[in-house]
Order: structure tokens, then C-alpha cells, then sequence
């Protein structure tokens, strides 16, 4: 399962898996025609789905769809996520409203659904970015998530470690693509690649 798989590094993820001959379904925030057409170009194994990643109800869902019907679940990539460009004058409540429940709550609640699918073993993989280390001007809601995003998972941990005589209930991973220089400084939003969503 990949969130946000349709295309940049969902959709990369995604292609990798399918090369290794896994079965992917993947979420993304576009119309459902355009979806199946993304997975139709990914080939056999793919299944697109429009759910909206920061809706926890929709995710576990279509968690549990998956599960029965391929009667597992390996892994999950939480990799769904906005930033959007708006210095503190700017900022809505509205792009507060977007950013966090799918940058944050969805990771959280879909990890918290998706643990008790993989039958005591599995990858549970964060993409997040250096926007939370190094926060850039302009970025601030975005970085406050990927800070806590960070955080919360130091946090839950534990739970997922190996316990003594048995399997791991999951490993966990955070991945940290390196944000566009350009995304700090004076460069434009519109150069920058800043208010994209992954």
C-alpha cells in the first residue's frame, strides 16, 4: 500500500515494487478515471484508488479491502503529503486545515490501522522530508508536520519493536528526500516546487 503513489516519488515507489513483482494499490487525490489510467500505465499489479490519505476513516477502509482481498499485508508507505508555499502573513486556515490531516493525522491513523493487518511482520515506511530539520522560510505549517511527524514516530516506536521469543509486529522506516535548495531564500514558489503535493 502507497499513499500518494500517482506520481512523483509515490509513483517511483510504487514502480519499484511492481518491477519486483509485488501487487501495489496506491491512493492519490485525483479523479478515479485518472487514477485507474496511472495504474494502467504502471502495469499488472497496480490498483488505483482515490481516498483521501488524511481521512482516517477512508484509509482504514480501504486497508482492510485490501487485506481480504489479497489476504495480506506487507507494507505500508505513508508518502501522501502537501506543502504549500505562504509566509506567516498569508497563511489560511484553510492550508492549515489541508497540510496537517494528511501530513500528519493520515500517516498516524493509517499506521495505527495497518499494524494489526500484517499478522506480526511488516515495513511500515514514512517518507518525510528535511523540511522538518530545516525548516525554510515560508514553509512553516509543512515543516511544523514533518517535525512531528519525526517526533510522534520516536514516540510510537517502541510499540513496533521486537519482542522477546517473537516476530516483529513491524519494522519501521523514515525516509528523508532532501527538499529543493530552492524552496529557501528568494526563489518563487512557482520555481521553487513548493505547494506541491507527493
Amino acid at each position: 500500500m502507497v499513499t500518494g503513489g500517482s506520481s512523483g516519488i509515490g509513483r517511483a515507489i510504487c514502480e519499484a515494487f511492481l518491477a519486483e513483482g509485488a501487487l501495489v494499490t496506491f491512493t492519490g487525490h485525483r479523479d478515479q478515471a485518472e487514477i485507474e489510467a496511472i495504474a494502467t500505465e504502471m502495469g499488472l499489479g497496480a490498483d488505483g484508488r482515490r481516498v483521501d490519505a488524511g481521512n482516517s476513516r477512508e484509509m482504514d477502509r480501504l486497508l482492510r479491502d485490501v487485506r481480504e482481498r489479497h489476504k495480506r499485508l506487507d507494507v505500508l508507505v505513508a508518502n501522501a503529503g502537501i506543502g504549500r508555499h505562504a509566509r506567516l502573513g498569508t497563511i489560511t486556515e484553510a492550508q492549515f486545515d489541508e497540510t496537517i490531516p494528511t501530513n500528519l493525522k493520515g500517516v498516524l491513523f493509517a499506521t495505527k490501522s495497518a499494524v494489526p493487518l500484517m499478522d506480526g511482520e511488516g515495513s511500515i515506511i514514512w517518507i518525510g522530508s528535511t523540511g522538518g530539520d530545516a525548516p525554510p522560510p515560508g514553509m512553516s505549517v509543512y515543516s511544523g508536520a514533518e517535525t512531528a511527524l519525526r517526533t510522534m514516530m520516536e514516540s510510537i516506536s517502541p510499540a513496533l519493536d521486537p519482542r522477546p521469543g517473537r516476530r516483529p509486529r513491524a519494522r519501521r522506516h523514515r525516509l528523508l528526500p532532501q527538499a529543493e535548495s530552492v524552496c529557501r531564500g528568494r526563489a518563487r514558489p512557482a520555481d521553487a516546487g513548493c505547494g506541491r503535493r507527493r
